[in-house]
């Protein structure tokens, strides 16, 4: 346990250590809900309601979701490792690499989940003055629970395509690829009943809605509390699915690999 403590907090300093970059991506979700507060007033002029949400509603969510959408979304990493062969001074220490980059990938967003919870509370504080709905404590518990289970699909997701680098010598095109479908299809730029009801059916059998949209709609009071319910256990399903199939692309993976860089 000590071992991954040391990779959790390496990732912590990480953060710190280029904390003029950290700043500047931070700062750039002002400019992102801001280009969409504008588009959703121009599409909202001279209508109540759009999508089932009203434009406070819409508003909320475009908030939200670009807020969640900062702690859940990563990046491990390891593709340019296994690409590199910098993964053979991994593989020869007495730790699991998987874990190490997990532990090392917690330690980085820590810093971005304590900021973007403080920036959550003041939207949640802004909402809850300006509008009639009612966040409680428990809903705000159990984004926060939904974030976490979020986080980890992602991480697992991000491994099993990382895992890619294995087969291929350049993945870079298709991380930025699957980083766009991904972020559609979890709800990060619209919110996913835009599309039809056929459409968010599907999505709800898939992992991506469980990582933005999901904790999105906990705390603005989309979902009632068997929904909620069967969304954390989707969760835990999904996280279990990606963890087995992570574990085989990793063993398969190692079978082929040839450390021809460092």
């Amino acid at each position: 346990m000590k071992k991954y403590m040391i990779c959790f907090k390496a990732g912590l300093q990480e953060t710190m250590e280029y904390r003029v970059d950290f700043m500047l991506n931070s700062i750039s979700i002002v400019f992102v809900v801001a280009m969409q507060i504008f588009m959703w007033k121009t599409m909202y002029t001279g209508k109540s309601q759009l999508f089932s949400y009203t434009y406070i509603q819409m508003l909320m969510y475009t908030v939200f979701a670009s807020l969640v959408s900062r702690v859940t979304m990563i990046d491990l990493g390891a593709a340019e490792i296994i690409k590199t062969g910098e993964l053979s001074r991994y593989l020869i220490k007495p730790s699991n690499y998987f874990f190490q980059t997990v532990c090392n990938c917690t330690g980085r967003q820590c810093t971005t989940f304590v900021i973007i919870m403080v920036l959550l509370a003041m939207a949640i504080s802004f909402f809850q003055f300006y509008t009639e709905i009612q966040i409680t404590v428990l809903r705000c518990l159990l984004m926060i629970l939904a974030l976490f289970f979020g986080f980890f699909i992602n991480v697992l997701l991000n491994f099993m395509i990382s895992m890619a680098a294995f087969w291929f010598s350049e993945v870079g095109n298709l991380f930025s690829t699957v980083y766009i479908v991904q972020l559609l299809l979890s709800g990060g730029i619209f919110p996913l009943s835009i599309f039809g009801n056929v459409f968010k059916t599907i999505s709800d059998l898939l992992p991506f809605s469980y990582t933005i949209q999901f904790p999105v709609n906990i705390i603005t009071n989309k979902l009632s509390g068997s929904e909620i319910g069967r969304g954390i256990m989707m969760q835990i399903i999904w996280i279990g699915l990606s963890a087995l199939a992570a574990y085989y692309l990793w063993k398969r993976g190692l079978r082929r690999y040839m450390a021809v860089g460092g």
